[in-house]
């Protein structure tokens, strides 16, 4: 059984003896469970990608946080890798692939235009292939007359096919984490047009750059049953992008919404997804049931009782 905890679980586990008796008993017998055999409980780079944030506060408690990450996952490791279709499940060391993670995202380029010149000469190839993907026109036609997003997509406009979107996307989250009245802008246009399907494919590209290159050298294939193996990640962000735009469950930060929908993505190629985060379980739920997941979305206290009652 595959069961994936968000890290709000992970982190109430660690600092169970902080909590009252009634949550001790909860996150004790869900870590119990969770370090049976039968169980498997897999981290992938958007734990990492939380851990990112907090370290870039204070590194203080990271090694902690590792540990108790690389402990409950028993070192197994979900992650879209860079150019790949599947999702991959392989043994990593939590501690080696965050200080990766952390040395990549320093030398991270800060444009789209740095990105390209990044790019291998192979991978260069590949996303020019995007350039051969037309915009509709009817996007086009909202980009050229809405004068925000005439400034916003300026690559859209001169070449319109998702390289160009793309392009524009990555260089607005980049603007975004500095200044979250930009989001608030695009999701006001978002709302009022029917383009969502457009601007989730250029989210989803985006989300790719920035992915890790490559699995570690030494990481180990781990043969699980994985639910979901044909799900795009892009299928999945759309629902969570119309729902924010549509002010549905809005997130206070854009940056949230985009955690909430990669971790609901890994989520979806296990049996259960365990969070106490009222926005993303809503989420999660809604976009499960509409793409026809069968994933399961409990908070920490119901899956205390499936234990409870033998169910899990």
């Amino acid at each position: 059984m595959l069961i994936y905890l968000d890290w709000n679980i992970f982190n109430k586990i660690e600092y169970k003896k902080t909590l009252d008796s009634k949550e001790i008993e909860i996150y004790d017998t869900i870590e119990n469970k969770v370090l049976q055999e039968n169980i498997e409980c897999p981290y992938s780079n958007a734990h990492l990608n939380d851990l990112l944030r907090g370290y870039a506060k204070s590194s203080q408690f990271i090694d902690t946080h590792l540990y108790t990450l690389n402990r409950l996952s028993n070192s197994l490791c979900l992650c879209l890798y860079w150019n790949q279709d599947k999702v991959r499940f392989h043994y990593r060391d939590t501690k080696e692939f965050f200080f990766l993670l952390l040395e990549e995202t320093e030398m991270m380029p800060q444009s789209f235009d740095e990105y390209i010149e990044f790019l291998s000469d192979e991978i260069g190839q590949n996303y020019d292939l995007l350039k051969l993907i037309p915009l509709d026109f009817r996007l086009i036609e909202l980009l050229n007359n809405d004068p925000l997003l005439n400034k916003m997509f300026k690559r859209s406009q001169k070449e319109p096919n998702i390289f160009s979107l793309t392009g524009d996307i990555l260089d607005i989250l980049l603007l975004i984490n500095k200044d979250f009245s930009i989001y608030k802008s695009l999701r006001n246009f978002l709302s009022s047009s029917n383009k969502i399907a457009d601007i989730s494919k250029g989210f989803e590209t985006a989300f790719k750059i920035n992915a890790l290159r490559n699995p570690a050298e030494n990481d180990s294939i781990a043969t699980l049953n994985n639910n979901n193996d044909t799900l795009k990640l892009d299928l999945l962000i759309q629902e969570f992008l119309k729902m924010d735009i549509q002010g549905i469950k809005k997130d206070k930060q854009f940056i949230n919404m985009v955690d909430d929908s990669l971790h609901s993505f890994y989520a979806a190629h296990c049996d259960y997804f365990v969070t106490n985060d009222n926005i993303c379980s809503y989420k999660a739920k809604k976009t499960f049931e509409k793409l026809s997941i069968k994933t399961t979305v409990i908070n920490a206290e119901e899956l205390y009782k499936l234990i409870i009652s033998g169910v899990v």
